[in-house]
């Protein structure tokens, strides 16, 4: 089946999930055009291997060769999107049923912004507990569709700010780009715009639940003490 649908995701090496992940996708979905932002540097492992996904010709891929954050790596594919919709994936989902597009466009109103997990988060980027809305809302949380597996109505993307005109002003690093998008949508009493599905049924997300996360934030952590030492060597 054809779907009106391109799919955007950003990598940054992170090659030992581009099997998992693009592979599965595009079992399911061999007709969707997928745009990959890579944010790795040329010459590490993860470039060499989207370089050769690239020519199977579903995918295009966008080459920064520096790490430009998530946020603009969206940005980046979602300029290039010329289809009605646009999945916003993470580059460590695994696709686990062909299901998820059609349930995903059914809930699809015309005034609806996006379909996807949504999770009580909190305003800046930070974190709130508890994250599940069938839990009641913290305080200071808004209702927040996070871009690990989200369908997005282009029509509706461009109302509003851009993703992500947090990260822009703050970290690169910030692990939920679509905030500033969220927060207007939450500002102006609009959350019914934003709709639930669980991603559980669809996608297997255990590789950030229980693995990838917390690598994620240890090389980070690494990442950061290493540049402090650097700086702090040079003075």
């Amino acid at each position: 089946m054809e779907y009106d649908v391109t799919a955007v995701t950003v990598f940054c090496m992170n090659d030992e999930y581009i099997k998992i992940c693009l592979s599965s996708f595009m079992d399911l979905y061999p007709k969707v055009r997928t745009i990959v932002v890579d944010n790795s540097s040329p010459d590490h492992a993860c470039a060499n291997i989207l370089r050769n996904l690239w020519s199977y010709g579903q995918i295009t891929l966008i080459e920064n060769g520096e790490n430009l954050g998530h946020g603009t790596g969206l940005i980046q594919g979602i300029e290039k999107v010329k289809t009605k919709y646009v999945l916003l994936f993470d580059s460590d989902v695994h696709f686990k049923t062909d299901e998820l597009l059609p349930d995903m466009l059914a809930l699809m109103d015309e005034d609806t912004y996006g379909v996807g997990y949504t999770m009580w988060h909190g305003y800046g980027g930070r974190h709130v507990r508890p994250h599940s809305v069938h839990e009641p809302q913290p305080e200071g949380s808004m209702r927040f569709m996070h871009p690990v597996c989200a369908l997005i109505s282009m029509e509706q993307y461009v109302k509003w700010p851009p993703i992500d005109s947090l990260c822009a002003g703050g970290s690169k690093h910030h692990g939920a780009p679509t905030s500033s998008i969220m927060e207007a949508i939450d500002k102006a009493k609009m959350g019914h715009i934003i709709k639930h599905l669980p991603e559980s049924a669809y996608v297997d997300c255990k590789y950030w639940h229980h693995t990838s996360g917390g690598v994620r934030l240890a090389l980070r952590k690494i990442a950061q003490d290493a540049e402090r030492n650097s700086t702090n060597s040079s003075l």
